[in-house]
């Protein structure tokens, strides 16, 4: 499935962002609430603590992983594009040539 497909290279390829976008969050949240900036609740085991990393970072994680690349497009950082020729396509043979290229359709479509 497509999905599986997605999740993997998500994995792959905005783990770092991800990685480093979820620690600069609970960062700036734990500065937030020792310089008691944001709400705190006081909890039993923990005594006074923040709730907020607690509500924001599995979410924050999730966007980051699965969104980054269309976050840095809205954000004008475009990247580079790559297609990676793997019907290798024949560059000699021009009968061969057509047919991969007529087939290069389907290729995508099931990528």
């Amino acid at each position: 499935p497509i999905w599986k497909k997605f999740v993997a290279l998500s994995f792959h390829f905005n783990m770092d962002v991800t990685c480093c976008g979820s620690a600069l969050l609970s960062l700036l949240l734990a500065i937030w609430t020792v310089a008691g900036c944001r709400p705190c609740v006081d909890d039993v085991t923990h005594g006074r603590s923040g709730f907020l990393i607690r509500l924001l970072f599995v979410p924050i994680f999730f966007i980051l992983l699965f969104f980054t690349r269309d976050l840095c497009r809205v954000f004008g950082s475009n990247g580079p594009l790559v297609f990676l020729d793997k019907a290798c396509i024949n560059q000699v043979d021009a009968r061969a040539q057509l047919a991969a290229i007529l087939k290069l359709g389907a290729f995508l479509a099931k990528s």
